[in-house]
C-alpha cells in the first residue's frame, strides 16, 4: 500500500493541484481603474475625462460610478462622450440627487480627481502577461 501511495499518490496530489490553479486563472477577473477628472462648468453641467490609453468602451446612456472624489462615490449618466487626442471626454449628469448640488458637495470646488472602474481583465491574463516578461 505505501509503495502505490508514494508511487501515485504525489503526482495525483500535484495534478489537482495544477487543476485547481487553472480553474481559479480561468474563473476569475480583475476590476482595473483608471484615473478620471471630473470638471464642472458654471452652467452646471459636467465632464470627467478618462485617459485614453484605458479604452474604457463607454457609450451615451451609459451609467458609471467615480469613485474617491472630494464628494464621495458618484453615480453618473453619460449623455455623450467626445474623443480627443489624449482623453475621453464624458459629458454627464448625476443620476440621483440627494438635495445637494454638486458644487457644495464638492466644498465650491469645479475640479476633483477620482477612478472610474474601466474594464475586467481575467486572472489569467495577467499570470501569463507576467511570465512573458
Amino acid at each position: 500500500m505505501k509503495k502505490y501511495l508514494l508511487r501515485f499518490g504525489i503526482p495525483t496530489i500535484l495534478a489537482v493541484m495544477f487543476a485547481g490553479t487553472l480553474y481559479i486563472l480561468n474563473s476569475f477577473e480583475l476590476r482595473t481603474k483608471a484615473m478620471a477628472t471630473l470638471v464642472l462648468s458654471d452652467e452646471g453641467g459636467m465632464k470627467v475625462y478618462v485617459p485614453r490609453k484605458e479604452s474604457v468602451g463607454l457609450q451615451a446612456g451609459d451609467t458609471v460610478g467615480i469613485d474617491q472624489t472630494m464628494a464621495g462615490s458618484l453615480v453618473v449618466v453619460i449623455d455623450s462622450v467626445r474623443e480627443e487626442t489624449e482623453n475621453f471626454v464624458l459629458y454627464v449628469h448625476l443620476s440621483d440627487s440627494d438635495g445637494r448640488s454638486l458644487r457644495n458637495r464638492l466644498d465650491g470646488n469645479s475640479l476633483s480627481g477620482g477612478y472610474i472602474y474601466a474594464r475586467s481583465v481575467k486572472l489569467r491574463d495577467l499570470f501569463f502577461k507576467r511570465m512573458v516578461k
